[in-house]
């Protein structure tokens, strides 16, 4: 089956990029809101760890893609 709408690659690519730098935003605002609660319990605590793992993470493919 054909696909019914495509988009070329650069356009595609600013989709992803807008997306991931939007995604880090949303993180760093998470992990300062869940500072202000220190100590964390343990949920919250592997939440703030993740979330800033996801952050380098996207730091290194946002570089890549720009």
């Amino acid at each position: 089956m054909k696909p019914q709408l495509s988009i070329d690659m650069e356009t595609a690519n600013a989709i992803a990029l807008a997306s991931m730098k939007d995604w880090r935003k949303y993180l760093i605002k998470e992990n300062k809101d869940l500072k202000k609660k220190f100590p964390l319990p343990d949920h919250l605590a592997h939440d703030f760890a993740s979330n800033t793992k996801y952050i380098q993470a996207l730091d290194i493919i946002i570089e890549a893609y720009e």
